[in-house]
């Protein structure tokens, strides 16, 4: 009788919690939950479209990683061997378009600040740890060489270089100084100015990222990690004692795979500002920038595996004429056919995109508008335009970029053959990445860790990726979720990179609906009036329930 009566029951649900589910809930329909012999303790009335979802999986986690950086799944693999159950989502749903990867990142310990030395040093132990642990080449090894001309004179690049070998000795970095003549005798393919210097330092490397990305994975996997990478999130919502998300894919968005986890950890891999913003964080101090790659094919008189990964420092000329060279970071092309050098624009040179729903990756225009593409020397730079890409913009900061290379190396080759690309940079004042606590929920519960590089010319963090300090940044942040807060942690290291630090901006902000309204923030749409009554009918409903909870409890 209680069976047809519940098939006969109109659509209409509710949510009861029993004694003895702890934080999982139970549906019953109104009929089942009018009866007096069923101990209600809260009752909550469910939305159209959760009654009618299509949940197809259901996880219980102890930490939720939200993020597809390298970060999140070191962070993931490292949480899932201290014993916890991990669900790692890493797509975050945004509509913005992507970049395309980036196949070689620089190992660079170098830097203006001690601190960031530090943590690159700290972290190459960890890549080659890392290497070892996945039995497969991960980097190639390689010495650095910073080098700039006109060392002693008053220009950026002077000082910015001056403080390198002083931030080495405070983190215990071994360089050696270099002098024009000894530079040229030892890396005969460099072509460098007579009032030259540089500084050389024999343990860095060049990063493989797609290996380094197979290799990861499948530590995760194997260490027990679930992970989602076919799944977009949809919503989120904060149910006291844990968190709930729910996601699915693109081509089936009804068929919904649930998760409630204690922790989430935070961690994307670009657009990180509107990916923090979606969980109710604002960080004014962050910045999005694209910058520019170019490989570029030069004369090879050594194998690549001998030849240095070198930094460009500047020179006294004027930093605006159209063909200057520019800070730059030069890779030796190693997993290509292609002979030659990746160079990279340093974050500083880069250029702030504020609308990410608008931006398209500049490689596209140069490969679409090519052919039409002529500069004058004399041309001074333009305004680069989010929303359609200009075509004289990019044809600029190749020439610089190729320009920089023919300052440093033999035999650069013509403009003609550089293969640009595109990609983004997130980046703060003071060049250091963010770890902490999200301001706006109890200490433990959100952990916030991302990359950052620097803003200024030849200052802090002026390396150009960050992706070389992602085995520290998620080990912080491990230790931080381990430690439930502050315990058991390099407390000097994280008050160095606090989300909490002066120049961030960090505070809490309300998300209107993340649960229902979340594609608001993911696809940037505005709310009719219609939606913000509903919004505001449904926060009232929850005002309600909240309140009838309270009066049942006293």
């Amino acid at each position: 009788a209680l069976y047809r009566a519940l098939l006969l029951t109109p659509v209409m649900q509710h949510r009861v919690t029993l004694p003895g589910q702890s934080k999982h809930v139970r549906t019953i329909s109104r009929a089942a939950a009018a009866r007096s012999d069923i101990p209600i303790i809260s009752l909550t009335r469910l939305s159209d479209a959760e009654q009618f979802s299509n949940v197809v999986e259901r996880r219980a986690a102890d930490v939720c990683v939200v993020g597809g950086s390298c970060t999140a799944v070191l962070a993931a693999y490292s949480l899932a061997k201290a014993g916890r159950k991990v669900v790692l989502l890493p797509d975050y749903g945004l509509s913005a378009a992507a970049p395309g990867p980036t196949r070689q990142h620089p190992l660079k310990l170098t830097d203006p600040d001690a601190l960031l030395v530090h943590l690159a040093s700290e972290s190459a132990a960890y890549w080659r740890g890392l290497e070892l642990l996945a039995g497969s080449p991960l980097l190639s090894h390689h010495h650095t060489c910073d080098i700039v001309v006109n060392p002693e004179t008053d220009h950026a690049g002077a000082v910015g270089f001056s403080k390198l070998q002083e931030a080495c000795r405070s983190a215990g970095v071994v360089t050696v100084p270099l002098s024009h003549s000894e530079l040229v005798s030892q890396h005969s393919e460099l072509s460098l100015p007579g009032d030259s210097a540089g500084l050389m330092q024999p343990d860095g490397a060049v990063l493989h990222a797609a290996d380094i990305t197979a290799a990861v994975r499948t530590l995760a996997d194997r260490a027990g990690v679930i992970s989602r990478p076919g799944l977009v999130l949809r919503g989120w919502r904060d149910r006291g004692s844990c968190f709930q998300l729910r996601a699915s894919s693109r081509l089936s968005p009804e068929l919904l795979t649930e998760v409630e986890s204690e922790v989430l950890l935070l961690a994307p891999h670009y657009w990180t500002k509107e990916c923090l913003r979606m969980f109710g964080l604002r960080l004014e101090g962050l910045q999005t920038r694209e910058v520019t790659s170019c490989r570029i094919p030069a004369g090879v008189l050594q194998a690549q595996q001998q030849q240095p990964l070198w930094q460009y420092w500047g020179t006294t000329a004027a930093a605006d004429a159209p063909q200057q060279p520019q800070g730059a970071c030069g890779l030796p092309l190693l997993q290509d056919s292609y002979e030659g050098w990746l160079v990279h624009q340093l974050p500083a040179w880069g250029v702030p995109v504020d609308d990410p729903f608008k931006w398209q990756p500049a490689d596209q225009a140069w490969a679409d508008r090519r052919p039409q593409m002529q500069l004058g020397a004399d041309q001074q730079m333009p305004t680069r335009d989010t929303s359609s890409i200009s075509s004289s913009w990019i044809q600029l900061q190749i020439q610089k970029l190729h320009s920089t290379c023919q300052q440093v190396v033999r035999g650069t080759g013509p403009i003609t053959t550089a293969v640009p690309t595109s990609s983004l940079r997130t980046c703060t004042a003071d060049g250091r990445p963010v770890i902490g606590q999200h301001p706006g929920f109890d200490a433990g519960r959100v952990v916030v860790a991302c990359g950052a590089s620097g803003l200024t010319p030849y200052g802090p963090g002026s390396s150009s990726s960050s992706y070389q300090l992602s085995p520290m940044l998620a080990k912080s942040a491990a230790d931080l979720i381990k430690s439930a807060g502050a315990a058991g942690v390099d407390n000097a290291v994280l008050q160095g990179i606090s989300l909490q630090r002066e120049g961030l901006g960090s505070s809490s902000i309300e998300v209107a609906d993340s649960w229902e309204q979340l594609s608001v923030l993911q696809e940037a749409k505005p709310l009719s009036a219609e939606q913000v009554e509903q919004q505001q009918d449904e926060a009232a409903d929850r005002r309600q329930d909240l309140a009838n909870l309270d009066t049942l409890t006293s």
